[in-house]
């Protein structure tokens, strides 16, 4: 399972990082900073799961996920 983690707060996205990688279910953990770090992330990759910080610095993490 590819698992991508979305947080604009360095700490957070770190563990939540940490814990994916931590599942033995997990084959890839990706941890991006912005909606548009995920937008561009998206045109060539896909993930299984989403975990996503609701407030993001360029939108909010609710409608960043309704897009996708």
């Amino acid at each position: 399972m590819r698992v991508l983690c979305v947080d604009h707060e360095e700490w957070s996205l770190n563990e939540a990082v940490a814990i994916c990688r931590e599942n033995p279910a997990v084959d890839a953990v990706v941890g991006l900073g912005s909606a548009a770090e995920v937008r561009e992330w998206f045109k060539m990759n896909r993930a299984d799961l989403a975990l996503i910080d609701v407030e993001l610095p360029d939108k909010s993490g609710i409608d960043l996920a309704a897009g996708f």
